[in-house]
């Protein structure tokens, strides 16, 4: 799996959060709670179909759970679950050729707050929203976990600044997996035997 996309951040949580990758309790909690006010990066939304991602931009799959499309200065990077639902959004935005100073910050966290809510953190250049919730995994141990965040960020070198957002959540791929994995653990069960 391509990880070229991937922040330290992000790889950090999807690290953390696999033992719980089928957590028990998270398929049952409905996906209405949120770190943020929005749910999207320019259009393309948590809980959004392929086929709908697709309607908006051209998709190119690259293995795993991947997708990316490049389009209007932007290129995305998309997590899908396995019953094609979009879990997370990554994108990085090609902005100009400039220096990133103050005021340019003042304004992103003004256009980002506008949209998203208030951050749970903010560093500098760097902002985070988070959602923690209690999970029961499928050991049956309830632990606290982050299950919905968002990053926004400005990268790239130089005098050319990117802003970099990922969106995540994992409810979404927690409840695809548990539906697809239904039916074989029934017959699984059907099949046990002393």
């Amino acid at each position: 799996m391509s990880n070229r996309y991937w922040s330290p951040i992000v790889a950090c949580v999807i690290a953390t959060c696999l033992p719980f990758s089928t957590a028990v309790g998270a398929q049952k909690q409905p996906t209405v709670k949120s770190a943020t006010l929005a749910r999207d990066v320019n259009g393309f939304r948590l809980g959004m179909t392929i086929a709908e991602a697709r309607s908006l931009a051209p998709l190119t799959f690259i293995g795993g759970d991947q997708f990316e499309v490049e389009t209007a200065g932007f290129t995305y990077n998309f997590g899908v679950t396995p019953k094609g639902r979009i879990y997370r959004v990554q994108s990085t935005q090609q902005l100009n050729h400039f220096v990133a100073d103050r005021q340019f910050i003042a304004t992103l966290e003004q256009r980002l707050i506008e949209k998203y809510g208030k951050p749970s953190s903010h560093s500098g250049d760097t902002f985070h929203w988070a959602l923690t919730e209690r999970v029961t995994n499928d050991s049956g141990q309830t632990l606290p976990f982050t299950t919905m965040w968002m990053s926004a960020y400005i990268g790239g070198f130089g005098g050319d600044p990117t802003l970099e957002i990922t969106i995540i959540d994992f409810r979404i791929l927690w409840a695809d997996q548990a539906a697809v994995n239904h039916k074989p653990r029934e017959t699984a069960e059907k099949r046990i035997r002393f």
